[in-house]
């Protein structure tokens, strides 16, 4: 069973945005992020892994993400069984939307696929999960 256990947030500011949720809602920082892709923090309450990023390229190739992007940018899935995973989601009409790039940048980027859900949202799949995030499936 697949468990819900990131959300990334794109933010222009990832400072003031950090601080809003740890003072808010107690998140605590996980980790820290900084490579050719994004600059920003991990944040985590535990259970789910709270990316607040400040993009310098697109994440994926969805027509609406871009560096100016603000607002909830994915959502990601611990999975039992990557490929299994990939397999039923294509098979359901689903299409790739960023490619594999476990290694880019520090250790704090993670080995996932991302891709489409209906209303052009765009889901992350991992079997190894986020930094802070449970990841029992």
């Amino acid at each position: 069973m697949a468990k819900l256990r990131h959300i990334a947030v794109a933010t222009k500011d990832p400072e003031k945005t950090i601080e809003f949720y740890k003072k808010h809602f107690e998140m605590e920082v996980a980790g820290r992020i900084e490579n050719d892709l994004a600059q920003g923090y991990y944040l985590t309450d535990g259970v789910v892994c709270l990316a607040i990023l400040k993009f310098k390229i697109p994440n994926s190739n969805r027509s609406w993400d871009s560096e100016n992007y603000t607002g909830i940018h994915h959502f990601g899935f611990i999975v039992e069984d990557m490929e299994k995973a990939a397999r039923a989601l294509e098979a359901d009409g689903s299409e790739l939307a960023a490619d594999r790039y476990e290694g880019r940048g520090a250790d704090t980027v993670f080995y996932e696929l991302k891709y489409t859900a209906p209303d052009d949202v765009v889901v992350d799949i991992s079997q190894r999960g986020w930094v802070g995030a449970n990841g029992d499936v």
